[in-house]
């Protein structure tokens, strides 16, 4: 098989031969077609095409019927534009820009009678075409049998038919297996000629585009390769200064958490110190709740007279401190707790025992103002541990908490919180909150 190049010498020099024979005048086929009017069929498809392209190309034609369809919603104008865009017409355009006034679309079909021309172009056809070219027939071998007949017996018929018409046909025009002496005969080697030369124009006309098509697609891909490496070089550098920037973070979190860590247990420790001075400050006192306040008022003769009420022998000598303190809510309307210090815890302890036996023994008159010498309203009075404001917290939640999982008893002792869910059962110290949430 010969390789493309040796192809392409052959198609050159025969290119040459032609191109000599034509500026020479001696081409028979300039000849037979000077000024000539065709008329075509099957112009849309490859050898149409081809042939429209080769006569308006090589000869000096005068017109070119051309049958169309009208197709997909186009006119016969439309659809020859678009026919014309075909790249086998490039050439052409650059050559004999003006050469689409010498085309004349034709609306018809092959499959119809008189090839579904109307009376006026019929008449035109036949007063004017010289030559006909039939080239339309369906190749499909599955198609129906009523259209391949239509299109490829009937088209034909239909086409005989007209060029018996036609005054000034040219009836020599044909193609034999034989040499003819007719002056414009075309040989097999003729034909084989011309399809040679078109196929050669067909076939660079190709190739020059594919070779375009793939520069320009391998020219973008390059470009876009480059972008890509560009954009990955760009990433994996951004992608290692977040990675040492992360290791850095993660150190700097492992660091305080550990710091966290030690903070936490030192808080606790310190928590826990401070809640034990607490204690010990309040080691020594009580605290008075619900006793109304005056101007004039003396606490150390209401301690003395409430010490008196419970049975509990106490001297003045006893008593530091006596103090109304601020209340926590601003807004409640209880009065101001008073806080006593007494001398020692000892004193303290006996006070509050007492006040627990007085109320025990007189359940039906519980300690309240008329005691310590008030007159009006008898409101009862409350004697408890002087408790610092996180304790207090922390036995307000328990009371809660037991009775939301039914404990019967919770109180303070000093200074710490217990509870008891019934007469049999343990008592349990709360030291905390969650040692509170994790009864159940």
């Amino acid at each position: 098989m010969r390789d493309i190049e040796e192809i392409n010498e052959d198609a050159r020099k025969e290119n040459e031969a032609i191109k000599k024979a034509i500026v020479s005048g001696d081409s028979d086929v300039l000849k037979f077609y000077d000024n000539a009017v065709v008329f075509l069929t099957g112009g849309s498809g490859f050898i149409g095409k081809q042939l429209i392209e080769k006569l308006i190309r090589t000869c000096n034609i005068r017109k070119i019927y051309i049958l169309l369809r009208v197709k997909k919603n186009k006119t016969v104008k439309e659809r020859l534009k678009a026919i014309l865009d075909d790249p086998v017409y490039d050439e052409l355009h650059k050559e004999q820009p003006n050469f689409i006034d010498k085309l004349v679309p034709i609306k018809g079909d092959t499959e119809a009678l008189k090839l579904g021309i109307d009376e006026a172009n019929w008449k035109i056809l036949t007063e004017e075409v010289n030559v006909i070219f039939h080239a339309a027939a369906t190749i499909n071998f599955r198609e129906a049998i009523k259209i391949a007949t239509l299109t490829n017996v009937r088209g034909a018929r239909e086409i005989l038919n007209l060029a018996k018409t036609c005054k000034h046909i040219k009836n020599k025009h044909k193609v034999s297996k034989t040499s003819d002496t007719d002056l414009y005969a075309l040989t097999p080697a003729d034909v084989r000629q011309i399809i040679r030369e078109e196929l050669h124009i067909i076939f660079n006309a190709f190739q020059s585009k594919i070779e375009t098509q793939l520069g320009n697609k391998i020219s973008e891909i390059s470009s876009q390769l480059t972008q890509v490496t560009e954009s990955i070089t760009f990433m994996e550098k951004e992608y290692e200064e977040v990675r040492r920037d992360m290791q850095q973070k993660i150190e700097v979190i492992n660091q305080l958490e550990s710091e966290n860590k030690n903070l936490r247990s030192y808080i606790q420790d310190m928590d826990s110190r401070l809640s034990q001075m607490e204690r010990n400050s309040r080691a020594s006192n009580i605290e008075i709740q619900g006793v109304p306040e005056h101007r004039n008022e003396n606490l150390v003769t209401a301690v003395k007279q409430l010490a008196h009420t419970i049975k509990y022998n106490l001297t003045e000598s006893d008593i530091h401190l006596c103090t109304r303190v601020s209340k926590i809510q601003k807004n409640s309307n209880r009065p101001r707790s008073i806080i006593v210090k007494f001398s020692c815890p000892r004193v303290r302890d006996g006070f509050l025992a007492a006040a627990i036996a007085y109320n025990k023994r007189n359940s039906n008159d519980k300690l309240n103002t008329s005691h310590i010498g008030m007159g009006g309203e008898h409101k009862p009075m409350y004697v408890t541990d002087h408790l610092s404001p996180s304790m207090k917290a922390l036995h307000a939640a328990a009371r809660v908490k037991a009775k939301e999982l039914k404990y019967k008893y919770v109180w303070v002792k000093g200074g710490h919180v217990y509870m008891r869910k019934s007469d049999t059962s343990d008592y349990k110290f709360i030291k905390n909150m969650d040692t509170l949430n994790s009864l159940n």
